[in-house]
């Protein structure tokens, strides 16, 4: 019996080993996915720097092209007036998505009607309505008060 009991501390010895031993392989795992992905992020935030001072420098040749036909104050006006109406175009977009946009509470609600109508449509197909939780307390508030007179 004593032999048993060894053995059973044995293989509960070597499953916690085991155990510490995965754990430290999914520890070094990770920290070298996070290593990764801190390089490629950092990677993409340099290139969005360039890509910043890249458009300035395009900006800046669109100028002195346009200052070939205009003088450098007209030429510097078209582009100025150019981003403008960039800016508001993309303004303007913004905002209607913007106003299209439903909250997580308004998506919810629809989509719990939805399901709630279609729960009464397709399985239900009895012309009881579905009663929210809203309604029943109300129903049950006004059924108690029915039995209290």
């Amino acid at each position: 019996m004593h032999e048993f009991i060894d053995q059973l501390r044995a293989i509960g010895a070597a499953f916690l080993e085991v155990m510490r031993a995965e754990c430290e392989a999914l520890r070094a795992d990770v920290t070298l996915s996070a290593k990764r992905l801190g390089a490629a992020v950092a990677l993409f935030g340099a290139a969005l720097v360039v890509a910043f001072w890249l458009i300035g420098l395009l900006l800046v040749a669109l100028v002195a092209l346009l200052a070939l036909w205009l003088p450098v104050w007209g030429a510097a006006l078209v582009v100025t007036g150019l981003l403008a109406l960039v800016t508001g175009l993309l303004g303007w977009i913004g905002t209607k998505k913007l106003r299209a946009f439903e909250g997580p509470a308004r998506t919810i609600g629809r989509r719990l009607s939805d399901h709630l109508a279609w729960w009464q449509s397709s399985l239900l197909r009895e012309e009881r309505p579905v009663v929210t939780p809203r309604e029943a307390a109300r129903a049950a508030g006004t059924a108690a008060a029915a039995e209290g007179e």
